[in-house]
């Protein structure tokens, strides 16, 4: 399926918790499908300025600011992420300040933490011998799945365990901050509490049937 439509329907599935949200902001990849997507699936939410969207790329070099001013690009004044300048088109009212928070840093940090968690996803390895045209290195996919389904079924626990098991104790110490671990389904108000792995292995639909029933 061509992946504009694919993203079309994703964004369509999320109106239903966006509608119940105060306030939304997407950073996105600079991709026409995103660009296309989001203004076309989220124009009642942009007219009423609830939703911001903007498309992030990293920073094109000086000797192309023509090109910036052309295509409406803006350089972010200073990196939210150290080293890491990066460029921002607007696809809803421009704001300095979304400006300056804007950042794809932690997509980023969820696909390498993919790649490092499914060694199915790793990066195919270089070997020392070359290619049949012989102009580059040839690669060795080790890891690479003979099914895809089996990939897409361990993207799909790693996700559940990232969102509930998951927290950000480590990021809390690594800044210093004196607060309280909480997983990405805690911070959005999901679940009150965190889970453990041994609590995603045995869970079934009908034990929490049975549990529930009980409570009554």
């Amino acid at each position: 399926m061509h992946q504009t439509y694919t993203a079309l329907s994703h964004y369509e599935l999320l109106k239903t918790y966006f509608n119940r949200a105060k306030k939304i902001t997407i950073f996105a990849d600079n991709d026409i499908g995103f660009e296309l997507a989001l203004t076309k699936t989220y124009v009642d939410l942009i007219k009423t300025h609830k939703l911001n969207a903007m498309l992030v790329r990293n920073h094109v070099t000086d000797d192309v600011e023509e090109e910036l001013g052309h295509y409406d690009w803006f350089s972010q004044p200073k990196p939210l992420v150290r080293a890491k300048y990066i460029d921002v088109k607007f696809l809803t009212m421009p704001d300095e300040y979304l400006m300056e928070q804007a950042s794809l840093h932690a997509v980023d940090n969820y696909f390498l933490m993919l790649r490092r968690r499914i060694n199915m996803m790793e990066r195919p390895i270089k070997t020392a011998s070359k290619s049949e045209n012989k102009t580059s290195d040839s690669l060795w996919s080790g890891y690479a799945p003979y099914n895809p389904k089996h990939l897409c079924m361990l993207i799909e626990i790693f996700r559940v365990y990232h969102n509930y098991v998951l927290t950000d104790e480590k990021n809390n110490i690594k800044h210093g901050y004196n607060r309280k671990a909480l997983t990405p389904a805690q911070k959005l108000g999901l679940v009150e509490n965190a889970f453990s792995v041994y609590d995603l292995i045995e869970f079934t639909s009908a034990r929490e049937l049975i549990i529930n029933k009980s409570s009554f």
